[in-house]
């Protein structure tokens, strides 16, 4: 899905909730997991768009950060690593 303004918690909250909506109006009822990349913008401290997907939720939300991209940080900071110590 295409987003061309700037990718700011705002507007990525705003054009999920919209995607969200065209699939199934009720889906604040329905939400029980998200899963995300880690990036600061999905997974801030305070005002992330997580934080938005939850407080509009109607259940409690388990969060998950992605496997393969748990991975490759994993992957990427050995690499790193490797190459300091070398």
């Amino acid at each position: 899905m295409p987003m061309f303004e700037r990718h700011s918690v705002v507007n990525i909250f705003n054009l999920i909730a919209k995607f969200m909506d065209a699939l199934y109006i009720k889906w604040c009822a329905k939400l029980i997991g998200v899963s995300t990349d880690g990036e600061n913008t999905m997974t801030g401290r305070h005002a992330d768009v997580i934080t938005h997907l939850v407080d509009c939720a109607d259940n409690d939300v388990l969060r998950i950060w992605c496997a393969p991209h748990q991975i490759d940080i994993v992957v990427k900071a050995t690499a790193k690593g490797i190459n300091n110590s070398v």
